[in-house]
């Protein structure tokens, strides 16, 4: 009885198609996530015929799953929107009339693919866009965890020129085979939140780092300094942090194993724009020789000579 007052008042502000649209929005429970703290998750991508959920169609619909950080399964499917696809989305998708005109309707896919996702967070660039799509053509009631790439990026590579995701995937080096299709759009997302999770992941170790050296942990300091040097860390505090507790310890090979390392990092991996990148190097390259200096000199004290 409430649904059906509930629908009456929603038609007395706007079409029967809205009212039973925004009576079916009512079966999802959203909670947005603002860190990539998952493994295991779905992304999604949904390719329409315009920008409004209440009047527009989907027209494809690709998820990925994602179990361990990797591509586990892939759901890809055509839909037939029932309406005419404008030629602009045609344009800009290669999706015609014709490719859709014997694809199945959303009210058949729509539960395979809400089993596809069962269980896990939900990835999509630009989340509230997929997901207004999906609350308009979702009869289930669900509870969805959603992450929001085009946030993240935003977080953790805030030099990018915008957070487009084409943009996104030229600064990435992401493949863009196939760009505006579902799957190669939910790969290119995918690889977004893999990327972010990393430097998510790389940030906390850093803080850990800290932390664990200060309260006197020098052990766990170098395993959590050594896990970031080991991906190529392109800020110098790690790699100075192990330099000097090796050389406390007088360990003058780690010592200079590290600076070693660091000097190829600056030198290959951090950008030459980056405004103390010259001055790093030369201190990275003056502590090295200081350090073989060391090194000789104790192996000369400990062999008698």
């Amino acid at each position: 009885m409430f649904l059906d007052f509930l629908k009456k008042v929603l038609i007395n502000n706007g079409s029967e198609e809205q009212a039973e649209i925004k009576l079916k929005k009512s079966t999802i429970l959203k909670s947005f996530i603002h860190e990539p703290v998952y493994s295991d998750l779905a992304v999604i991508d949904f390719e329409t015929t315009g920008l409004s959920p209440y009047k527009d169609r989907i027209i494809e619909i690709a998820a990925v799953k994602m179990l361990n950080g990797e591509v586990h399964d892939t759901f890809i499917t055509l839909v037939n929107p029932k309406i005419s696809i404008p030629k602009s989305i045609i344009k800009m998708t290669g999706i015609t009339n014709d490719m859709v005109k014997s694809a199945p309707t959303i009210d058949y896919i729509m539960p395979e693919l809400i089993t596809f996702i069962a269980g896990l967070p939900v990835a999509a660039h630009n989340a509230p866009f997929d997901i207004g799509f999906l609350e308009a053509n979702c009869n289930d009631s669900i509870n969805l965890t959603i992450i929001d790439t085009l946030l993240l990026s935003r977080k953790y590579f805030p030099h990018f020129e915008n957070h487009k995701l084409d943009t996104i995937r030229r600064e990435m080096h992401i493949s863009s085979d196939d760009a505006h299709r579902a799957l190669s759009d939910c790969l290119a997302t995918a690889q977004v939140y893999l990327n972010c999770r990393q430097q998510y992941i790389v940030s906390n170790r850093l803080s850990s780092a800290k932390a664990a050296e200060k309260e006197g942990n020098i052990t766990e300091a170098i395993r959590l300094y050594e896990l970031m040097i080991e991906n190529n860390f392109d800020g110098n505090h790690p790699y100075d942090r192990l330099a000097i507790l090796y050389r406390k310890a007088k360990d003058y090979d780690n010592e200079i194993r590290v600076l070693l390392k660091a000097i190829q990092v600056f030198e290959n991996v951090v950008s030459q724009e980056r405004s103390d990148r010259v001055n790093k190097l030369t201190k990275f390259h003056e502590r090295l020789e200081k350090a073989e200096q060391l090194r000789s000199k104790h192996i000369n004290a400990t062999s008698g000579f």
